[in-house]
C-alpha cells in the first residue's frame, strides 16, 4: 500500500541537550543508520522547532514499525531520538460482486439457488420481481446471498413473510362499541358503516356522563355477513372531567419530621379551590438551632392529598434570643461517605437524618465525633444533633 505518515517536529526539538540553535533534524524507520545517515528533514535553523513531515510508508510491510527523529544543534551535537510506534495495513480492493442467488425455506447449498440477474459491480442495489411457489399457507423465508469474482459466497440475507389463504366472499354489515365492561356481542353501541370487505372509520363517540375518572378503555368490534362478530380492538385513555375543579378543604404542617397523612398540625383555612391565603404558623419552642424545613400539604373534597410544599428557614441563636447557643462545625459538606462532627463543651447522644420529603432515613445513638452516611442516596438532607444537655441543632448537609 502507499501512506502517507506525518510527524510533528516539536516533540524531539525539545530533547536537545544543552542550549544552541537546531540546525539539523533527521528520521529514520525500525533501524537506526547511525547519526548523521538517516533520512534528513528540511526546516528553518532556530532555538527551538515547530513543524511536520509527512514520510511515505510504501516501502513497509504490514505490522507494528517504529519512527525516530532526531535533531542537531550547533555545536555539533545530536539529541536522543523521539520515536513513536505506527502500524501499516495491507489493504486490498474487495472483489466485485458477479452473481447472486435466491431461495425459500430450506438451504440449497451455495450456488443451487434461483439466480438473481444484477449488474456486477462493487455493491448491488435494485430491485426483483420474485415468482412465489405454490405455498402452503404460514409463515416462510426468502434468502438472497452474493457471490464475488474470486468464487466467494457471502452470508445469506432473510427476510420472513407470511402466505394466507384467500379471504372468504364475505363483508362487514355493522360495527358497534362500548366502554370498559362489555355488555355483549350485538348489544354495544352502533357505529355506521359502508358494507364492503374492509371498513374505515373515523366517527366522534361522546364519553357518557357517567364515565368514571382515570383509566378507561374503548372497545369496537365489526360483524360480517354470516353474522359472525370480529374479536374487539382495543385502545386505553384517561379520563380526567376537564372543567370539574374540586375543593381544598384542609390543610396541614409540619417541620423537619413527617407524622404522616392527617398528622400533622392542622391549618385555619377557608375551603377553595385555590390556596392563597395568608396564614399564622406559630414555631415550636423547642425547635433546635439550625437549618429547618417547613412542608405544608392539603387535602381536596374527594379526600385526595397533594403532594408537599417545602420551604427551607434558619433558627438562629448566635444573637443570644435563646441561653446555650451552640458552637458547630460539620464537615465536609458535600460529603460521599464520613460527615465529622466538632461540637465545644457538649457531649452527642444521637443523630437523626430526614430526606426533603421529611421522612427519617437514619437515626441512631452517637458518641462518637463522626457518621457514616454512605448507605444513604445522592441528594440534600437535614442532619439534627441532639446532646447530653439537652440542647439539639440541625444543619443541611448534602450526600454524593
Amino acid at each position: 500500500m502507499k501512506a502517507i505518515f506525518t510527524f510533528c517536529l516539536a516533540v524531539c526539538a525539545s530533547l536537545l541537550s544543552g542550549q544552541g540553535v537546531i540546525t539539523e533534524a533527521e528520521y529514520f524507520i525500525d533501524n537506526d543508520p547511525g547519526f548523521g545517515d538517516a533520512t534528513a528533514v528540511s526546516f528553518a535553523a532556530g532555538a527551538s522547532v515547530i513543524g511536520s513531515a509527512s514520510v511515505s510508508t510504501s516501502s513497509l510491510n504490514a505490522g507494528l514499525h517504529v519512527i525516530a527523529l532526531r535533531t542537531k544543534n550547533d555545536e555539533g551535537r545530536w539529541s536522543i531520538p523521539a520515536r513513536k510506534n505506527f502500524f501499516v495495513y495491507a489493504f486490498s480492493a474487495p472483489a466485485p460482486i458477479a452473481a447472486a442467488e435466491y431461495f425459500f425455506d430450506e438451504d440449497p447449498g451455495p450456488g443451487n439457488g434461483d439466480a438473481l440477474a444484477i449488474t456486477p459491480g462493487p455493491g448491488v442495489s435494485g430491485s426483483a420481481a420474485i415468482p412465489l411457489p405454490d405455498f402452503a399457507p404460514g409463515l416462510h423465508t426468502l434468502s438472497i446471498r452474493t457471490m464475488n469474482a474470486e468464487g466467494f459466497w457471502s452470508l445469506y440475507v432473510r427476510k420472513n413473510f407470511y402466505v394466507f389463504l384467500s379471504a372468504p366472499d364475505i363483508s362487514i354489515t355493522a360495527a358497534e362499541y362500548f366502554f370498559n365492561e362489555d355488555p355483549g356481542a350485538g348489544n354495544g353501541t352502533a357505529l355506521p358503516v359502508t358494507q364492503g370487505a374492509s371498513t374505515s372509520l373515523e366517527v366522534a363517540i361522546e364519553l357518557p356522563a357517567d364515565l368514571p375518572k382515570g383509566l378507561n378503555t374503548l372497545q369496537m368490534r365489526v360483524r360480517d355477513s354470516d353474522g359472525r362478530w370480529s374479536p374487539y380492538a382495543r385502545r386505553m385513555f384517561f379520563n380526567t372531567k376537564l372543567g370539574e375543579v374540586l375543593d381544598i378543604v384542609y390543610a396541614e404542617y409540619f417541620i423537619d419530621e413527617d407524622p404522616g397523612e392527617g398528622e400533622a398540625l392542622p391549618l385555619g383555612i377557608a375551603p377553595a379551590p385555590n390556596l392563597d391565603q395568608l396564614v399564622d404558623i406559630p414555631l415550636p419552642e423547642n425547635l433546635s438551632e439550625g437549618d429547618h424545613m417547613l412542608y405544608i400539604r392539603v387535602l381536596r373534597e374527594d379526600e385526595k392529598w397533594s403532594l408537599l410544599a417545602a420551604q427551607p428557614f434558619v433558627i438562629d441563636f448566635s444573637a443570644g434570643t435563646r441561653e446555650g447557643a451552640l458552637s458547630l462545625s460539620l464537615y465536609p459538606n458535600p460529603t460521599a461517605d464520613l460527615l465529622h462532627i466538632d461540637v465545644a463543651g457538649r457531649t452527642l447522644i444521637s443523630v437523626a437524618v430526614f430526606d426533603m420529603q421529611g421522612k427519617t432515613v437514619l437515626a441512631e445513638p452517637l458518641t462518637v465525633g463522626s457518621v457514616s452516611l454512605s448507605r444513604l442516596g445522592r441528594g440534600t438532607y437535614l442532619v439534627q444533633l441532639r446532646f447530653d444537655d439537652g440542647h439539639a441543632v440541625s444543619k443541611r448537609i448534602v450526600v454524593m
